[in-house]
């Protein structure tokens, strides 16, 4: 026998696989308590379902080893009992008697085994043609995984399926190898990460390519459960030993499972109402009245058949240089599109009148104080308020120049406040008290590409610079904010939101082109209604005195589903995602509207600052909103001695 040749061991497999749900439970996962050992002689006929093993033909040493290794309960959810994934997407197949995978059947006798033995193709590696092979798992991608108890090697029962892990030793993965990996690759917390079962969401583990929707947000937020494990102690350092606070981790990780339960929730409550969207179009054009449409010509008089149908060549020949021709036409005008966006028209008069009516629709809400805004003069801003000098030497055009010039502006708060003017973007001041534009500041540092360090544009890299027609009306320095661009030239307006970038940019020196081109008056007239509308909620913080972090809600992307936790962390998730009988955002709808809004007359708009602020503390920072409930809602099995 060679060295490198596989060896089956029954006892080496049997260690391996409890070693390794012992980690399993020492994580957030299982309770120590749902591991099922065998005793030394093995599970007896009457716990271990020998009767399905017959139906199924397995072999006395295929038996043998089922016979010996250990086995997790399975979870009650509902009136149903599910058993727990053990890998990526791979759930446990439970040989024993109680609560197994075969009890439908062998619990009928006779009549349920002869049943078992015609399962469906689907099952037919549990009844493998080698009698010596067992499935020990089977992934929701329909592939087995298989232990051969004449060789030893675990194997998937699909060609097109690879293990979770690089296997990178010379010889073929025998179960107990494999499994004293996993192990290893589960303590460095990086692999693999369980997620513990939450209300009807069932458990899971994650990998290294989470399966949720979203290649890249998925991404995001399996390191968003990473860090978490890493946080409360779970990966182990020899030169900075930490303890494995697991209590308070099970609490962080079923706070989050909640999330992303709601969050899908919500994402199917998206799915039908989009559904509904597309099932109530009718063709306006057609008549009602009328038959449908046939795609059969057969019936129309003259109509040529393939048998009498004379092709002449040379028209076929002209005809296909001429599509080709149109073909590669049609490819260069989609190119010059994509590079070139289109022109909507700009008129200065009509975005100064929309981005005033916004400020002033934002002040009577219970948002800043009406005495904030500052309104130009008729005729707009005059030189001893406005730095036209400070301007031009910043590169911009006069067009862009002049609607600087007529636009509304925030003052200054009594304290170092900043409100949101769109969501996740701050309003750009761009008078005289404000830096840059005071008299102190060297105009020496004044040209075009220091915009981005005066927080004049969201572009690091200076080949990327804001052509001159081009300002900011608002934005957030940093990968999270939001910046809104005004193309004075085009009409058109960008929302450029750096963390939703890729890693290339095709575009190089023009990267805003990457955002769809917005004609500014009605993407703006869209944001007004939508915000009287409360589709978008402004709201104060909960120190009123202070207002520090005044924000303005909107709901995520619900097509994400569990993924939209990755684009909304902290406050953010507390405030638009549903935590037990709390939803922030909804909330602050009903306090709107019970105070009278959108009746200007009747609104109450002091009595809703104040109550919002209130639900903003409750919902951000209250205690009963934390995460220490869950561990004490879990019970004493999840705790463990280390």
């Amino acid at each position: 026998m060679e060295d490198n040749e596989p060896v089956y061991e029954r006892h080496a497999i049997a260690s391996s696989l409890t070693r390794y749900y012992h980690h399993l439970a020492r994580a957030c996962y299982f309770s120590p308590t749902d591991i099922q050992s065998p005793p030394p002689e093995g599970w007896s006929d009457a716990e271990l379902d020998v009767d399905a093993l017959r139906a199924l033909q397995r072999s006395d040493k295929a038996t043998d080893l089922l016979r010996h290794i250990p086995y997790v309960r399975p979870l009650r959810n509902g009136e149903s009992l599910v058993q727990w994934p053990i890998l990526v997407g791979v759930t446990a197949i439970r040989y024993l008697r109680d609560g197994g995978d075969f009890e439908e059947w062998s619990s009928r006798g006779e009549q349920g085994l002869s049943e078992l033995l015609s399962i469906g193709a689907g099952e037919a590696y549990l009844r493998s043609k080698d009698p010596d092979i067992v499935a020990l798992g089977h992934h929701s991608g329909g592939a087995w995984y298989l232990i051969d108890c004449e060789t030893g090697v675990l194997t998937s029962s699909s060609e097109y399926h690879t293990f979770n892990i690089n296997w990178d030793k010379e010889s073929e993965p025998t179960a107990d190898l494999f499994f004293d990996d996993m192990t290893a690759q589960l303590a460095l917390g990086i692999d693999l990460l369980p997620l513990p079962p939450v209300d009807d969401r069932e458990p899971e583990i994650l990998g290294s390519s989470y399966s949720g929707l979203g290649g890249r947000h998925a991404q995001d937020l399996r390191r968003r459960v990473e860090g978490i494990y890493d946080t409360f102690g779970w990966r182990q350092n020899d030169s900075n030993p930490r303890p494995w606070r697991r209590k308070e981790c099970y609490a962080k990780l079923t706070r989050l499972v909640t999330l992303m339960r709601e969050a899908e929730k919500k994402r199917l409550e998206w799915e039908e109402i989009d559904e509904g969207v597309d099932n109530d179009y009718e063709d306006s054009n057609r008549d009602p009245d009328s038959e449908p449409e046939s795609s059969d010509d057969s019936d129309i008089e003259g109509a040529e058949t393939p048998e009498d149908h004379d092709v002449d060549m040379e028209a076929t020949e002209q005809l296909e240089e001429e599509l080709a021709k149109l073909i590669a036409d049609q490819e260069e005008e989609i190119e010059q599109m994509e590079h070139e966006p289109p022109h909507y028209g700009y008129d200065r008069d009509a975005v100064v009148d929309v981005v005033t009516r916004y400020y002033q629709l934002l002040s009577r809400m219970a948002y800043f104080p009406p005495t904030l805004v500052d309104y130009p003069p008729e005729g707009g801003w005059t030189d001893d308020r406005f730095s036209v000098e400070k301007l031009r030497k910043l590169g911009y055009s006069e067009t862009a120049i002049d609607l600087l010039r007529h636009l509304p502006y925030l003052g200054d708060y009594e304290y170092d406040c900043e409100w949101e003017l769109f969501h996740g973007s701050r309003p750009i001041r761009y008078l005289r008290d404000s830096r840059p534009f005071k008299k102190n500041y060297d105009t020496a540092k004044l040209h075009r590409q220091r915009l981005f360090k005066l927080k004049l544009s969201p572009y690091k890299d200076r080949e990327a610079l804001l052509p001159a027609e081009m300002v900011a009306l608002s934005g957030i320095p940093g990968l999270f904010g939001h910046w809104y661009l005004i193309d004075t030239e085009r009409g058109s307006l960008y929302v450029e939101t750096l963390s939703d970038r890729k890693d290339f940019d095709p575009l190089g020196s023009r990267p805003w082109l990457m955002n769809k081109p917005l004609p500014i008056v009605p993407h703006l007239e869209e944001i007004i209604s939508k915000t009287r509308s409360l589709e978008f909620v402004p709201i104060p913080h909960e120190d009123l005195e202070v207002n520090l972090f005044p924000h303005i809600w909107v709901e995520p992307d619900w097509s994400l589903g569990p993924n939209v936790l990755a684009k909304v962390g902290g406050i953010h998730e507390r405030m638009l995602i549903p935590f037990k009988d709390r939803w922030g955002i909804g909330d602050a709808r009903n306090m709107y509207r019970e105070f009278g809004w959108p009746d200007l007359e009747k609104f109450r708009r002091e009595e809703c600052i104040e109550a919002l602020a209130e639900l903003y503390a409750e919902t951000v920072y209250d205690r009963s909103h934390g995460d220490y409930e869950a561990y004490e809602e879990a019970g004493d099995d999840v705790e463990m001695d280390e």
